[in-house]
């Protein structure tokens, strides 16, 4: 029997492996590739340290400080980690393929992923992020942002950073903004759908 601290992922886990908690072994804890947490059902980060073969973890209202941060951290197989309104304290050093956030505010980018290997960012209803020092993650290629309010400073910030492929999904782009982004389409992949211009 492996020790689980949370009650709500011990519930799941049953569902998932249809077994009793006590029947529960490390064994069956490699099986399990994608995980949702939340801290409102009284989840708890430590207890990802159990799952071995994790390749996707999704972390909901969680304030990641440097005891959350080295768990993921140590999380070898992990590809993708997705983060709906979490807020982070310390500075992050990941190995994945791709980093979402959702409704994310006041994140720096740049800095705190700075020396991770990320592929790829999506940036989903995240207000007052920085995309300054981009350059600083390893391997970015590509960057999504989705509904988004594209200043000026962003565009700057983007077009300074040596992503190839940017994608504007439903964003507002301010007038000021505007010019930036003819700018931008010239020396990147630029993809824009439902784009709205605002003054």
């Amino acid at each position: 029997m492996v020790e689980i601290k949370s009650l709500e992922l011990k519930t799941n886990l049953q569902g998932i492996l249809s077994k009793r908690i006590e029947e529960i072994t490390k064994e069956d804890l490699k099986q399990i590739e994608i995980i949702k947490l939340d801290y409102f059902e009284d989840f708890l980060i430590d207890d990802l340290s159990l799952f071995s073969n994790l390749k996707k973890c999704i972390l909901k209202n969680y304030r990641l400080c440097q005891k959350e941060i080295e768990i993921l951290e140590n999380l070898s197989k992990l590809e993708t980690l997705e983060l709906i309104n979490c807020h982070f304290n310390d500075k992050c050093k990941l190995d994945l393929r791709k980093l979402k956030l959702s409704f994310c505010e006041n994140i720096a980018i740049g800095e705190v992923f700075r020396q991770s290997n990320i592929n790829e960012i999506y940036l989903d209803n995240c207000n007052k992020i920085m995309l300054i020092n981009l350059d600083k993650i390893n391997k970015l290629n590509q960057i999504t942002l989705n509904e988004m309010n594209i200043t000026r400073k962003m565009a700057i910030d983007l077009n300074n950073s040596l992503i190839k492929n940017i994608y504007f999904n439903n964003c507002n782009v301010n007038l000021l903004a505007k010019k930036k982004l003819r700018s931008l389409a010239k020396n990147k992949c630029i993809k824009q759908e439902n784009k709205s211009f605002s003054s």
